[in-house]
């Protein structure tokens, strides 16, 4: 990995070695990785560049789907539009049917050898959720109610089987680390009608919450996998050096251990 590219990404280590060394693949089952980052952070491109690897399931965010909600009106966009032009109303909504979704997401099993997550149950808990009631969009009842689901799920038995069986475990967490001001900017250029009410305050709420999940690590929630943080503020072209770098990481691990 060239001197450039270290000045824009570095690690988390929770075990001692190298990078490649920290992840894990068994044979027949799949290297499970999830892409965390505020708004706007370029998880998308990064997904793209993932997917040059080849055998990839990649399972994108609830929210961006067209058919969030099967049979009904309301598609994944017009959900999203009205959280930002509503969220005291909606937040809990959408909260409620993203940590489901996700839960549905984390125990599918893959047939392919890496399968990629955009965004968690995790970070829908300690990023999303947290942001909406730290700011007043979601009552003292909706929080509760949504914590109690997620500390069940974390503690329930059944998931802690099916995710020791199946190869479930997150084996890398990649964190694309970008300032609220450059994700403001992001927002605003690429013009989506669901994203135009978003503001940099609320940003600024979302990226403080990923910095205590996994920098600070004051969160009050471990982080299993190794964290990879990649300062995604960087241009486009610098940015696919690094993407690339990750690709190899990866592929050297799933491939040749």
């Amino acid at each position: 990995m060239g001197r450039k590219i270290n000045k824009i990404l570095y690690t988390q280590r929770k075990y001692p070695g190298s990078p490649a060394a920290s992840f894990s693949s068994k044979p027949g089952k799949a290297f499970n990785v999830c892409v965390e980052g505020n708004i706007a952070s370029g998880k998308t491109t990064f997904i793209q560049h993932l997917e040059k690897i080849g055998d990839i399931d990649f399972i994108e965010e609830q929210g961006k789907q067209s058919n969030l909600l099967e049979g009904h009106v309301m598609l994944g966009s017009e959900l999203l539009g009205k959280i930002y032009e509503d969220p005291a109303r909606w937040s809990f909504t959408l909260q409620n049917y993203i940590q489901l979704t996700m839960l549905e997401q984390h125990i599918r099993v893959s047939q392919k050898p890496v399968k990629v997550l955009e965004r968690s149950i995790n970070s829908a808990q300690l990023c999303f959720m947290e942001m909406f009631y730290r700011s007043g969009k979601m009552t003292d009842m909706e929080y509760v109610i949504l914590s109690k689901w997620f500390d069940w799920i974390r503690k329930a038995k059944w998931f802690d089987w099916i995710r020791k069986a199946h190869n479930l475990n997150i084996g890398l967490t990649v964190y694309l680390r970008t300032t609220p001001e450059n994700s403001y900017e992001r927002i605003k250029s690429r013009n989506r009608p669901e994203e135009a009410k978003v503001t940099l305050d609320c940003l600024r709420t979302v990226h403080e919450l990923h910095e205590d999940w996994l920098i600070r690590r004051n969160a009050g929630f471990p982080t299993e996998s190794h964290v990879m943080v990649i300062n995604a503020d960087q241009p486009t072209e610098e940015m696919v050096r690094v993407f690339l770098s990750i690709l190899n990481i990866i592929n050297d691990t799933i491939y040749k251990s």
